[in-house]
Order: C-alpha cells, then structure tokens, then sequence
C-alpha cells in the first residue's frame, strides 16, 4: 500500500485565479551596489557567460549608477520587450542574479510624488522584502536604451 502524497497548491477562487494573497510576480534579482533591482522573469530571454570586452552597455549604465571598479563577473542579458516584435536588449550584469516570487501584496506602485522627481528610468514599483527593499524597473521602458 503506497501512502498518498499531498499536493499543496493555493486556493482558486471563482474567477479561476488566485486570490491577491497567494498571487506572486516572478522576478530576475540582481544587486548593483547597495540597489536591488528586479525586471519581470517573464522578459528574460537568454543569461550567458559575458566577455570583459562585451559590446553591450552595463545595467548600471543603463539605469544611471555608478559603474563599479572593477566590474566584476559579469553575465549578458538579453530582454525581450515584446515576444516576436522588437530585436531583445542587450546588457552586461553582474555575474549573481537570482530567480524570485515576489508576493503581490509586497509590491508597490511608485507614489506620484516620487515618481515625478525619480532619476531612475524604468522604475515602475516597489517591493517591501525581509532583505530590503527591492526596485522593480520595467525593461520595456528601456526600450531604447539598449
């Protein structure tokens, strides 16, 4: 006699969705410097081993923040912006990135006020962690950065 194993998986309420507590944004996280920045999972393309003399500009290029010296491992990212519609963006990372489920109810739209005085393009909303706080940039809102 086998002993049934239990599945959990989260409630779905009548819409056939999730409910708000138990919905969650998949997430590439990566650290540049004291920031924590995270772009949806869903625009990764491709992560590969990046040359020191790769053509593609750094991230914290890209976003405005000090390069570091010396950079560092560093890994390519390529972005999709619109499946099938657009070349994908090309940048240099640093080499530690990680795949993350944010909770939805940790996530925050920018507030008007800071979203009008903010420096940092792309950035979109804001994620309250146990770590920190986490900076979610819309890549494509980057679109012509890359």
């Amino acid at each position: 006699m086998h002993a049934a194993r239990a599945t959990h998986s989260p409630p779905v309420g009548a819409d056939g969705h999730a409910p708000l507590s138990h919905a969650s944004l998949a997430v590439v996280q990566l650290q540049l410097g004291a920031v924590r920045i995270a772009v949806e999972a869903a625009c990764v393309q491709s992560l590969a081993p990046c040359a020191d003399d790769a053509p593609w500009p750094t991230l914290e290029a890209v976003l405005g923040l000090p390069t570091p010296v010396p950079l560092g491992p560093r890994r390519c990212l390529s972005l999709r912006l619109l499946p099938g519609s657009t070349p994908p963006l090309h940048w240099s990372v640093p080499a530690t990135l990680s795949l993350q489920h944010l909770p939805a109810p940790t996530i925050y739209p920018l507030p008007p006020l800071l979203a009008t005085c903010c420096h940092l393009p792309g950035l979109r909303a804001l994620s309250w962690q146990p770590e920190g706080v986490v900076l979610l940039v819309d890549v494509r809102r980057l679109g012509g950065s890359g």
